[in-house]
């Protein structure tokens, strides 16, 4: 039975990984708007932020006014989301709320949630962990409701091949074809 350690997810880690140039400058990056549009969501609806990290996708998800519950097994990536969360006006904060907790053992209740977002997740968990974490997005996810996954590249790739290759290749063809 192995486990993903949670340690390797610390602060350092969620200031430099996908978004972050966007989280500390108050903005959403677009893949979490992207997914906050294929998910359909609608005003007032009960939506879980698995592995929420900083908590972007979970903001994004308030202000577009969904009741959201944001869970991360990183005690760091806990702690950034709730001090973000606290410096907001009262609007959105008092719809959010973050849980630190193991994915393949979510304490809800049976069909609570009208959507469950995994973004940038799956790729992070061993293959019975991610057994275990869908069985329970079974569980909990009310009947018809939506479950959303996005995958992107693990921390080996975010700490080495996004920086020594895809990164220096993204500078060249942006300013060749003049895009950003």
């Amino acid at each position: 039975n192995s486990n993903v350690d949670s340690r390797l997810y610390d602060k350092e880690y969620f200031e430099q990984t996908d978004g972050a140039d966007y989280f500390y400058k108050g903005e959403i990056a677009p893949k979490f708007l992207r997914a906050i549009k294929a998910g359909a969501l609608t005003q007032g609806q009960k939506v879980l932020d698995i592995g929420c990290g900083r908590g972007d996708l979970t903001i994004a998800l308030a202000r577009s006014g969904a009741n959201v519950v944001g869970v991360d097994y990183s005690k760091d990536a806990v702690e950034i989301a709730l001090e973000t969360i606290g410096k907001m006006d009262e609007d959105i904060s008092s719809r959010i709320s973050i849980v630190q907790s193991d994915a393949t053992a979510l304490d809800f209740s049976n069909e609570e949630f009208d959507s469950i977002y995994m973004l940038d997740i799956v790729e992070h968990l061993y293959p019975q962990q991610l057994f275990d974490c869908f069985a329970e997005c079974f569980r909990i996810l009310k009947p018809n409701g939506s479950l959303i996954v996005h995958t992107s590249p693990n921390r080996w790739y975010n700490d080495f091949g996004y920086p020594l290759w895809e990164r220096p290749i993204n500078i060249v063809a942006n300013a060749l074809f003049k895009q950003n």
